[in-house]
């Protein structure tokens, strides 16, 4: 099914806003443009935009400036929910990330709220935003609308994956909607490949980018909360799992050549470390190296280094020649 190319996202760049390239967050250049072109030119009005994982409002950010942008928006009811807890523990790696970003020395001793940074960078486009602020798992989806855009950027762990899956899958428009997956072109959240592999005949992955982060899926059919638990079960165990390794594989397999067979190969040997399997890890991540010709620049883009030296025991100097 083609919906979304690189040519598509490239002929953007010169005519994107600087907020679209410049709103803070940790986003890659085709990530931001992934986001705006969902939002200028898929978005057609049938639903909602969710952005499941907001940090300080980089993509909310492009998201508005997206539809202020595309002539099919005609207002109405604030169509973007944003979902963050917008708290890390004070030693978090959001945290300290967003400290440094902001010059910022609140208490050390207290959960860190980002909250402020979040309103502050959103706050020329506040009419179009409806925040949901608290942990996702228990939050709820009560827009009469569907869901025609969905951004995951929250899925950190297998419960999450799945509780997300299950409060917004159901509400996604069959042949209308798009889910732009944010950490799938990643190594070190393979669940997130096991769920949507296990919910392929479910949803279709319809474009990776030439590098990292954000991949694209479409749902098949209406999808119910029943769906979702038949493929994933009730508890993030019950599919992050060894029994359910061949679904890496088929992640591989489905993966954009190059750059994403990587990756995914590199998700594939962190998933077996977390199991328990350090042996069978090291031997895919040698593997791995060889058969994708792996530098040492292409080791530090896809942040892999100090995975393989310092978690496998892997000597990459020698293997990168």
């Amino acid at each position: 099914m083609a919906l979304l190319s690189d040519l598509d996202l490239e002929s953007l760049i010169e005519t994107a806003p600087d907020v679209v390239m410049k709103a803070d967050g940790q986003l890659t250049p085709y990530d931001r443009l992934i986001y705006f072109w969902a939002a200028r030119e898929f978005y057609r009005g049938h639903g909602t935009i969710v952005d499941a994982g907001a940090l300080v409002g980089g993509t909310t950010c492009i998201f508005a400036e997206g539809l202020r942008l595309n002539p099919a928006f005609t207002g109405g009811a604030a169509p973007i929910h944003v979902y963050d807890l917008f708290e890390d523990s004070a030693a978090g790696y959001s945290a300290q990330l967003l400290k440094g970003w902001y010059d910022d020395h609140a208490d050390t001793s207290e959960p860190y709220d980002f909250e402020k940074h979040f309103r502050r960078n959103t706050a020329p486009y506040a009419e179009l935003i409806q925040v949901h602020k608290g942990d996702i798992a228990q939050e709820a989806y009560d827009d009469a609308r569907g869901i025609e855009v969905l951004s995951i950027d929250v899925a950190k762990s297998a419960d999450l994956m799945l509780s997300v899956a299950r409060t917004f899958f159901p509400r996604l428009i069959p042949g209308r909607s798009i889910i732009l997956h944010q950490d799938y072109v990643f190594p070190y959240q393979p669940w997130l490949h096991i769920a949507m592999e296990l919910m392929s005949d479910l949803l279709d992955k319809v474009y990776d980018p030439p590098n990292h982060c954000t991949s694209v899926f479409v749902a098949r059919r209406p999808i119910t909360v029943a769906d979702v638990e038949a493929r994933l079960g009730q508890s993030g165990a019950d599919y992050y799992h060894l029994g359910n390794v061949g679904a890496l594989h088929e992640a591989i397999a489905r993966a954009r050549p190059g750059y994403g067979k990587f990756i995914h190969t590199a998700a594939l040997a962190y998933f077996h470390l977390v199991m328990g399997q350090k042996k069978t890890a090291s031997m895919i991540a040698i593997r791995m190296m060889d058969e994708f010709g792996a530098t040492r620049t292409m080791l530090r883009s896809a942040a892999l280094a100090a995975f393989l030296e310092n978690d496998l025991g892997i000597d990459i100097e020698s293997l990168c020649g």
